[in-house]
């Protein structure tokens, strides 16, 4: 019996037969472990690596083991580009449960993937609200609404100017 590149034996009895004498020997397999590193992608906090068994789960993590963005919601660790087959794999989904067995046989980095948050603004004619800018390079997106009402989305933070001066949130 040899080892496998997905599993390793290890041989902790030794058995002593006589000739003619029969036993029945069973093996236990167990799959190899790697280094699972997670690349935040711009967030902080969290753990920063676990332990993979080959074929199984990644253990579940708990909402401190997640890392943070400011402006961004979580939505799990994933491989965009999977050394095997060239797919995205996803591994640990936004609330930190594994989602898939680990099929990786070699030490791997996983990434964070981000979704930003999406707030609404709603600018009433009338109420002194002249214009509303986005605080960071995202983009937002305006149109009419019902009645009088303008609709803006945006993906970070804004603020509005006032005929008065500005407000920030």
């Amino acid at each position: 019996v040899t080892s496998g590149a997905d599993l390793s034996i290890e041989f902790s009895n030794t058995i002593v037969m006589k000739t003619g004498e029969y036993q029945t020997i069973y093996a236990q397999w167990s799959g190899k472990q790697y280094t699972v590193t997670f690349d935040k992608n711009g967030g902080t906090g969290g753990i920063d690596s676990v332990t993979a068994t080959m074929g199984q789960q990644l253990p579940a993590m708990s909402s401190s083991d997640l890392p943070t963005k400011p402006g961004y919601d979580f939505k799990g660790y994933q491989v965009y580009t999977h050394p095997k087959d060239g797919y995205v794999h996803k591994y640990i989904t936004y609330n930190g449960s594994p989602s898939s067995y680990w099929d990786i046989d070699q030490d791997y980095t996983v990434e964070a993937v981000w979704s930003p948050k999406e707030y609404k603004v709603t600018a009433t004619a009338g109420t002194g609200v002249k214009s509303i800018y986005l605080a960071s390079s995202m983009s937002a997106t305006s149109g009419k609404s019902s009645g009088s009402k303008f609709n803006y989305e945006y993906d970070v933070y804004c603020y509005a100017v006032l005929d008065r001066g500005y407000t920030r949130p």
